[in-house]
């Protein structure tokens, strides 16, 4: 656990100590992770369904014990694999797979004052449905886009 912790930290102490310049140094690295996106969560989806149903069989048949978070697990399971397919692939992965960074920075759900990425969205319903690791991938890129993106976006400009 500390050592989770300490990664975290010297994550965060290197993304502050980052000067950006004309070329932003992560692209290839956020290109790389937003193009597993997808893959990543159809594993994970497929993982989590599997064992639901594996499991659930298994306490039902062996303990005669019915375990609601078995159903709940291959249910969020089949909705992890459905909106990484419908969503994350056309909306996410394809967007990071050709560097299109404005496009990220614009799919935001607009609530009058409030604007919401969609990432961030996504991130939720992925860790509510999911087992939290499957919206790793979609976390890092959101994190090295808002706060170690390219200088020349509009959320960079923001905050200078």
């Amino acid at each position: 656990m500390l050592q989770k912790i300490t990664n975290v930290y010297f994550l965060l102490k290197c993304l502050r100590k980052i000067k950006m310049s004309e070329e932003w140094k992560h692209a290839d690295l956020t290109s790389l992770i937003g193009k597993l996106a997808w893959i990543i969560g159809i594993i994970c989806g497929l993982i989590q369904f599997i064992y639901g149903i594996a499991f659930g069989s298994f306490s039902l048949l062996v303990t005669l014990h019915f375990d609601p978070w078995n159903i709940f697990s291959a249910i969020g399971g089949i909705i992890i694999i459905i909106v990484s397919l419908i969503i994350i692939k056309p909306q996410f992965s394809d967007k990071c797979a050709k560097k299109e960074w404005d496009a990220l920075y614009d799919w935001i759900l607009d609530l009058g004052d409030l604007k919401l990425p969609w990432m961030l969205i996504w991130i939720v319903i992925f860790i509510i449905f999911g087992w939290g690791y499957s919206a790793g991938p979609i976390v890092i890129v959101f994190v090295l886009l808002f706060f170690a993106g390219p200088e020349n976006s509009k959320w960079a400009k923001k905050n200078k």
